[in-house]
Protein backbone atom coordinates (compact mmCIF):
# COMPACT_ATOMS: atom_id res chain seq x y z
CA UNK A 1 0.00 0.00 0.00
CA UNK A 2 3.14 2.32 0.81
CA UNK A 3 4.14 1.60 -2.96
CA UNK A 4 0.88 3.01 -4.28
CA UNK A 5 0.87 5.90 -1.93
CA UNK A 6 4.63 6.96 -2.69
CA UNK A 7 4.10 5.97 -6.66
CA UNK A 8 0.90 8.35 -6.37
CA UNK A 9 2.57 10.97 -4.96
CA UNK A 10 5.72 11.14 -7.46
CA UNK A 11 3.43 10.76 -10.41
CA UNK A 12 0.88 13.46 -9.52
CA UNK A 13 4.05 15.81 -9.33
CA UNK A 14 5.53 14.75 -12.79
CA UNK A 15 2.31 14.77 -14.21
CA UNK A 16 1.57 18.51 -13.02
CA UNK A 17 4.62 19.34 -14.52
CA UNK A 18 4.84 17.62 -17.27
CA UNK A 19 1.30 19.06 -18.27
CA UNK A 20 2.68 22.93 -17.27
CA UNK A 21 5.83 22.11 -19.59
CA UNK A 22 4.03 20.63 -22.70
CA UNK A 23 5.89 17.24 -22.39
CA UNK A 24 2.88 14.65 -21.37
CA UNK A 25 3.30 12.81 -24.00
CA UNK A 26 7.23 12.33 -23.74
CA UNK A 27 7.20 11.35 -20.08
CA UNK A 28 4.69 8.75 -20.84
CA UNK A 29 7.56 6.92 -23.45
CA UNK A 30 10.14 7.51 -20.59
CA UNK A 31 8.14 5.49 -17.78
CA UNK A 32 6.61 3.13 -20.50
CA UNK A 33 10.81 2.41 -21.37
CA UNK A 34 11.23 2.36 -17.14
CA UNK A 35 7.98 0.02 -16.95
CA UNK A 36 9.63 -2.53 -19.62
CA UNK A 37 12.94 -2.61 -18.37
CA UNK A 38 11.39 -3.15 -14.55
CA UNK A 39 9.45 -6.26 -15.88
CA UNK A 40 11.71 -7.88 -18.50
CA UNK A 41 14.61 -7.81 -15.72
CA UNK A 42 14.37 -8.72 -12.12
CA UNK A 43 17.81 -8.14 -11.88
CA UNK A 44 17.25 -4.63 -12.50
CA UNK A 45 14.71 -4.85 -10.05
CA UNK A 46 16.73 -6.35 -7.52
CA UNK A 47 19.78 -4.04 -7.99
CA UNK A 48 17.32 -1.38 -7.69
CA UNK A 49 15.74 -2.66 -4.24
CA UNK A 50 19.50 -3.92 -2.22
CA UNK A 51 20.65 -1.38 -0.33
CA UNK A 52 24.04 -3.35 -0.45
CA UNK A 53 24.48 -1.28 -3.42
CA UNK A 54 24.93 2.40 -2.90
CA UNK A 55 22.97 5.49 -4.36
CA UNK A 56 26.02 6.54 -6.38
CA UNK A 57 26.48 3.44 -7.96
CA UNK A 58 22.54 2.92 -8.93
CA UNK A 59 22.84 6.49 -10.26
CA UNK A 60 25.73 5.91 -12.56
CA UNK A 61 24.14 2.30 -13.48
CA UNK A 62 21.05 4.24 -14.75
CA UNK A 63 22.77 6.44 -16.33
CA UNK A 64 24.30 3.75 -18.46
CA UNK A 65 20.89 2.02 -19.01
CA UNK A 66 19.15 5.14 -19.89
CA UNK A 67 21.39 7.48 -20.68
CA UNK A 68 20.55 10.91 -22.38
CA UNK A 69 17.76 9.72 -23.77
CA UNK A 70 14.99 10.62 -21.10
CA UNK A 71 13.77 14.17 -21.14
CA UNK A 72 14.63 16.76 -18.29
CA UNK A 73 11.28 15.95 -16.07
CA UNK A 74 12.55 12.23 -16.40
CA UNK A 75 16.37 12.67 -15.64
CA UNK A 76 15.72 15.23 -12.68
CA UNK A 77 13.08 12.57 -10.98
CA UNK A 78 15.95 10.11 -11.06
CA UNK A 79 18.24 11.64 -9.49
CA UNK A 80 16.15 13.14 -6.96
CA UNK A 81 14.52 9.66 -6.07
CA UNK A 82 18.05 8.19 -5.91
CA UNK A 83 19.39 10.60 -3.36
CA UNK A 84 16.61 10.15 -0.94
CA UNK A 85 17.06 6.32 -1.26
CA UNK A 86 13.84 5.64 -2.81
CA UNK A 87 14.88 4.03 -5.89
CA UNK A 88 13.70 0.78 -5.12
CA UNK A 89 10.14 2.30 -6.07
CA UNK A 90 11.22 3.42 -9.52
CA UNK A 91 8.81 0.75 -11.44
CA UNK A 92 5.69 1.67 -9.06
CA UNK A 93 6.03 5.29 -9.72
CA UNK A 94 5.69 4.53 -13.16
CA UNK A 95 3.02 2.38 -12.89
CA UNK A 96 1.20 5.19 -11.20
CA UNK A 97 2.28 7.98 -13.44
CA UNK A 98 1.11 5.74 -16.61
CA UNK A 99 -2.58 4.58 -14.43
CA UNK A 100 -2.69 8.69 -14.15
CA UNK A 101 -2.05 9.47 -17.43
CA UNK A 102 -4.59 7.13 -18.72
CA UNK A 103 -7.77 8.49 -16.27
CA UNK A 104 -6.12 11.67 -17.66
CA UNK A 105 -6.69 11.01 -21.01
CA UNK A 106 -9.89 8.60 -20.56
CA UNK A 107 -8.24 5.47 -21.65
CA UNK A 108 -9.02 2.44 -20.49
CA UNK A 109 -6.98 -0.52 -20.96
CA UNK A 110 -8.09 -4.61 -21.39
CA UNK A 111 -7.16 -7.77 -21.21
CA UNK A 112 -9.05 -10.20 -23.59
CA UNK A 113 -8.28 -13.81 -23.68
CA UNK A 114 -9.63 -16.57 -26.55
CA UNK A 115 -9.25 -20.10 -27.01
CA UNK A 116 -8.09 -19.50 -30.44
CA UNK A 117 -6.62 -15.93 -32.34
CA UNK A 118 -9.36 -13.38 -33.35
CA UNK A 119 -9.82 -11.59 -36.16
CA UNK A 120 -8.85 -8.20 -36.58
CA UNK A 121 -12.37 -7.24 -37.11
CA UNK A 122 -13.86 -9.64 -34.09
CA UNK A 123 -11.37 -7.27 -31.79
CA UNK A 124 -12.68 -4.08 -33.16
CA UNK A 125 -16.33 -5.16 -32.51
CA UNK A 126 -15.03 -5.96 -29.19
CA UNK A 127 -13.46 -2.90 -28.71
CA UNK A 128 -16.23 -0.73 -29.87
CA UNK A 129 -18.56 -2.40 -27.76
CA UNK A 130 -16.73 -1.65 -24.73
CA UNK A 131 -15.91 2.24 -25.78
CA UNK A 132 -19.90 2.32 -26.33
CA UNK A 133 -20.69 0.75 -22.88
CA UNK A 134 -17.91 2.64 -20.74
CA UNK A 135 -17.81 5.91 -23.05
CA UNK A 136 -14.10 5.59 -23.30
CA UNK A 137 -11.40 5.12 -25.38
CA UNK A 138 -10.41 1.62 -24.97
CA UNK A 139 -7.22 -0.01 -25.46
CA UNK A 140 -7.07 -4.12 -25.88
CA UNK A 141 -4.31 -6.24 -25.30
CA UNK A 142 -5.06 -10.08 -26.88
CA UNK A 143 -3.52 -13.35 -25.34
CA UNK A 144 -4.03 -16.53 -26.78
CA UNK A 145 -5.37 -19.10 -23.72
CA UNK A 146 -6.18 -22.54 -25.16
CA UNK A 147 -7.56 -23.92 -21.74
CA UNK A 148 -10.83 -21.68 -22.71
CA UNK A 149 -11.41 -24.52 -24.99
CA UNK A 150 -13.69 -21.68 -27.22
CA UNK A 151 -15.35 -18.18 -26.37
CA UNK A 152 -13.30 -15.64 -24.85
CA UNK A 153 -12.91 -13.71 -21.41
CA UNK A 154 -12.41 -10.20 -21.17
CA UNK A 155 -10.88 -8.26 -18.08
CA UNK A 156 -11.56 -4.57 -17.71
CA UNK A 157 -10.46 -3.71 -14.42
CA UNK A 158 -12.13 -5.13 -11.62
CA UNK A 159 -14.53 -6.61 -14.20
CA UNK A 160 -14.47 -9.74 -15.95
CA UNK A 161 -16.85 -10.91 -18.77
CA UNK A 162 -16.37 -14.62 -19.12
CA UNK A 163 -17.64 -16.04 -22.17
CA UNK A 164 -15.65 -18.92 -22.30
CA UNK A 165 -16.66 -22.79 -22.59
CA UNK A 166 -14.63 -23.28 -20.30
CA UNK A 167 -16.66 -21.78 -17.87
CA UNK A 168 -19.77 -23.05 -18.86
CA UNK A 169 -19.16 -26.64 -18.82
CA UNK A 170 -17.51 -25.49 -15.27
CA UNK A 171 -21.35 -24.73 -14.39
CA UNK A 172 -22.88 -27.47 -16.41
CA UNK A 173 -20.67 -29.77 -14.14
CA UNK A 174 -21.52 -28.20 -10.66
CA UNK A 175 -25.49 -28.45 -11.69
CA UNK A 176 -25.25 -31.95 -12.32
CA UNK A 177 -23.12 -32.78 -9.07
CA UNK A 178 -25.86 -31.08 -7.16
CA UNK A 179 -28.85 -32.89 -8.89
CA UNK A 180 -31.34 -33.75 -5.71
CA UNK A 181 -32.89 -35.52 -8.38
CA UNK A 182 -30.72 -39.20 -9.03
CA UNK A 183 -32.63 -42.01 -10.11
CA UNK A 184 -32.45 -44.43 -7.65
CA UNK A 185 -31.69 -48.06 -8.85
Amino acid sequence: MIEIKLGDRYANSILVLAQERGQVERVREDFQLIQKVCRSNPDFVNMLESPLIKSDKKQHILDAIFGKSFCDITQTLIEIIVRKRREGYLDDIADRYLFQYDKLNNITRGILRSAAPLTADQIAKIKQLVEKEFKTSFEIVHEIDPSLLGGFVLNIGDRQFDASISTRLRALKNEFDSNPYVKQV
